[in-house]
């Protein structure tokens, strides 16, 4: 009897053992990051989409770009003055022949989500005819003679603009999948001016026509501006896109300033540009 109570005590002994045995092993096992499976009728969780806020921007757009403006650059202006000793009277004036229509590239740089650093360029053709008529003199009444003397002369110039825009865009929407994303720009402008002809013809009192064709000159070849604009772009089919928008631009200095013929400082354009 007592060694049967040993046996079965040995055996009780060992069931314990082996079960303690068998819990710290669970319980190292869920201590070292193991993961122990549990069943489940519930899906795994999709994975979350990435919000828009944090798409990364596409590449480089580039593209052409037509500017006209609905106001001249060179404004029809005139001017008259007269004299009472020596009597005389002197009318000048100037009328712009410029076209309105630019042509030029456009490049547009993502910056991240809604900003993008636009640039180009644009080239304009412009030109004026100016002249000044001068009368001295009276003429008198009781003869047919016209005893007044009259000198005039007329100028005809054309020049380049070359101007290359810096703006900051900001659109309305990061997503740049959507078919139509509207903006809003601002930033800086620089303006190269050249003359490229100028053909000047003067009559002298006694009716001797000469001419010359010294180049005009310019107040400033090179100027700076600022400018705000808006617009929208509407998606085409692949890569194209169509960019129409209005744009100001404030000119700090005059590119001509020669009596009544004076370049405005205030600039505005209607545009349409395609973008691949």
């Amino acid at each position: 009897m007592k060694l049967q109570s040993i046996n079965q005590s040995l055996t009780f002994l060992l069931i314990l053992l082996g079960s303690c045995a068998g819990t710290c092993a669970v319980y190292a096992q869920s201590s070292q990051g193991e993961a122990i499976p549990v069943k489940t009728d519930q899906a795994p969780p999709a994975p979350s989409k990435p919000s828009a806020s944090r798409e990364l921007p596409l590449g480089i757009t580039f593209g052409a770009t037509v500017s006209v403006l609905p106001f001249s650059p060179l404004p029809d202006l005139s001017t008259q003055t007269t004299t009472s000793d020596p009597v005389s009277q002197t009318v000048t004036g100037s009328s712009s022949t410029s076209n309105p229509v630019g042509i030029g590239a456009y490049v547009e740089v993502p910056v991240y989500s809604r900003l993008a650093l636009h640039t180009g360029f644009l080239l304009r053709s412009v030109s004026f005819n100016a002249g000044t008529e001068t009368i001295l003199g009276e003429d008198t009444a009781s003869t047919t003679v016209d005893e007044r003397t009259f000198t005039s002369s007329l100028q005809r110039t054309r020049a380049r603009y070359w101007e290359v825009p810096l703006v900051l865009r900001l659109y309305d929407s990061a997503d740049h999948r959507k078919r139509f994303r509207a903006f809003i720009e601002g930033g800086a402008a620089y303006r190269i001016a050249t003359v490229t002809e100028t053909y000047r013809e003067f009559t002298d009192a006694d009716g001797t026509v000469t001419s010359d064709r010294a180049l005009a000159s310019l107040a400033n070849s090179n100027a700076f501006g600022a400018l705000i604009g808006a617009g929208f772009r509407a998606k085409g089919s692949g890569r194209v896109a169509f960019v129409p928008g209005i744009r100001f631009t404030r000119w700090f200095a005059p590119t001509f300033l020669d009596g009544p013929t004076r370049s405005t400082k205030n600039q505005m354009e209607l545009m349409l540009s395609v973008t691949f």
